[in-house]
């Protein structure tokens, strides 16, 4: 990365540009990026940045304690009174990579991830919460949000590796504890075991399935899986857990081979992205694109 990209990077983080155009540098939305924390803390890091960094850091905090610690990217109409929990994630990433070698927001750290856990995981995944209270900028008491009963592998997927590293970092085995449940029911449930991959989406509400088929979002992604970060984020953190309990190393190593049996092209070399299943006459057909 050169100087121009940085002094790019640490113009927008100052003056709260979230998104420009780069052919003529119209600011086209501005707003804070923490949602991307972990994506830009690395380079800010590997550049030593440090008062960046810290400015960064006591606006997100300062953000997260004013708001009951959740992050929402606020978006447009009605979509701005929800929380998604994707959103959470390089956020936690961010706090996890200053977290390993300061303590200062080590406590901010484990208090989003228990809420992002009680919110999000714990008693069903839920992709997406109405967090607010409609047309205001008031966080609702978390007995009062309304949850969708829907898994995301792009959401849900990586929270075993984000709560495998905090319990590194901690040593609380709370988190451990989080990421072994995650594992279990991802890798370990019905949903897994029906063709060995996590889809994009699935719910065992009948309403919320009723409405998946219906809405253009889920319909396209019925019954696909991903390879790529659908799959993979989830695998990074089998492997994580792998160190602790020979139960997810058994696992994860089965799923690699069988991957690489089924999914592997050995003439390209390459392995298939997307496959696509679907049911015609009660005969499963897969449709690859690599």
């Amino acid at each position: 990365m050169n100087d121009f990209i940085l002094s790019v990077l640490v113009e927008n983080l100052r003056n709260n540009i979230k998104v420009f155009d780069s052919n003529n540098g119209k600011v086209q939305e501005y707003g804070p990026s923490y949602e991307d924390l972990g994506d830009y803390l690395p380079i800010l890091i590997y550049y030593k940045k440090f008062d960046i960094i810290e400015e960064e850091l006591y606006k997100v905090i300062d953000s997260l304690e004013k708001n009951k610690y959740i992050y929402r990217n606020e978006g447009k109409g009605l979509i701005k009174y929800f929380t998604r929990c994707y959103s959470q994630t390089d956020l936690l990433w961010g706090l996890i990579l200053y977290s390993r070698d300061s303590d200062k927001y080590k406590r901010n750290l484990e208090v989003l991830a228990l809420k992002c856990y009680e919110r999000f995981i714990k008693k069903s995944f839920s992709f997406i919460v109405a967090s607010h209270l409609p047309f205001t900028n008031i966080v609702m008491p978390d007995k009062l949000m309304a949850k969708y009963n829907i898994f995301s592998s792009d959401d849900h997927g990586m929270f075993i590796e984000i709560y495998s590293k905090i319990f590194e970092i901690t040593g609380d085995s709370v988190f451990l504890d989080i990421a072994e449940d995650i594992a279990n029911r991802l890798f370990f449930s019905p949903m897994f075991n029906k063709n060995d991959f996590l889809p994009f989406y699935n719910s065992e509400n009948s309403i919320l399935k009723l409405l998946m088929s219906n809405i253009n979002g889920f319909k396209k992604r019925e019954s696909e899986f991903q390879l790529v970060k659908q799959n993979s984020n989830a695998m990074f953190g089998l492997y994580s857990l792998a160190k602790f309990d020979d139960k997810y190393k058994e696992k994860f190593n089965h799923i690699v081979n069988d991957w690489i049996k089924r999914f592997f092209n050995e003439e390209d070399a390459v392995f298939i992205q997307t496959i696509k299943l679907k049911h015609v006459k009660n005969r499963a057909i897969l449709w690859f694109f690599i």
